[in-house]
């Protein structure tokens, strides 16, 4: 009988995690690109993504995310589809596990450790003038922006497209922060057909994620290796970083 090549573990197929730095000097989204210098000559930096802002969402999943002071490292952990039914494992990357649990159960210890619920949206967005998987996450206040906005938008977030324009400024005590404002865009049938069949390839990821372990899936990507060690939630609550180099603002003629 002929070989054939072993089985391995399939590679998240998104190419850009977007985050929404939220802090009084942002209001924008920045995503992490290991392959640009930044203004410290180093390599690896944030891109500033500057509003306005358009997605498709692909597919909504949970996780943990933050940082941890005392391995001054980024926190990460699985993504799960149901909190109540399913359990993390939460790490950091240069430490031992931090908490594995149902979340209800863990959530003191993740605080206590830096860690934050996080929303990872699975998206499709414009690169150019080709659409690409990507992920966006919120946490914190821009976190309950979203779930507000989700509650709002119900089954049009299937058959629409998200834009983020503008920003909220709030402030509780003497800390400022920023919240994304969500709307709807309509979204074209050709937009729609090739955010499908993104759709259908996330799907065979998903299929071979969630037949993994726990242990498993909270291994960390090549991403998340950099992507803490300059997060892009500096602007919110995480660790001072280089500012985010700029990227060109979204032209509002986005192809949905």
């Amino acid at each position: 009988m002929s070989r054939t090549a072993p089985v391995t573990k399939s590679q998240n197929p998104a190419s850009r995690f977007y985050e929404w730095a939220g802090g009084s000097d942002g209001g924008a989204f920045t995503y992490y690109d290991k392959n640009i210098r930044g203004a410290d000559d180093k390599q690896g930096a944030n891109v500033l993504v500057k509003l306005p802002f358009a997605f498709i969402v692909l597919d909504e999943l949970s996780t943990i995310r933050g940082w941890c002071d005392a391995t001054e490292s980024g926190i990460f952990a699985n993504e799960v589809r149901d909190t109540v039914a399913e359990p993390f494992v939460v790490k950091s990357f240069d430490g031992p596990v931090i908490a594995e649990g149902f979340y209800r159960d863990i959530r003191d210890r993740v605080a206590a450790a830096g860690g934050r619920f996080t929303a990872n949206i699975y998206i499709a967005y414009k690169d150019v003038d080709k659409l690409k998987i990507g992920a966006v996450q919120f946490h914190g206040a821009a976190l309950n922006a979203w779930v507000e906005f989700r509650k709002t938008a119900g089954a049009a977030i299937y058959s629409k497209a998200v834009r983020v324009a503008s920003f909220k400024e709030g402030k509780k005590g003497s800390i400022v922060f920023r919240t994304p404002v969500f709307g709807l865009l309509d979204c074209s049938k050709e937009a729609d057909d090739a955010a499908g069949l993104l759709q259908e390839e996330l799907k065979k990821y998903h299929a071979e994620y969630f037949s993994r372990t726990k242990q498993q899936a909270a291994a960390p990507t090549e991403t998340g290796k950099v992507a803490p060690k300059a997060p892009a939630s500096a602007f919110d609550d995480g660790p001072p970083v280089s500012e985010p180099e700029p990227a060109p603002a979204e032209s509002d003629d986005v192809p949905f």
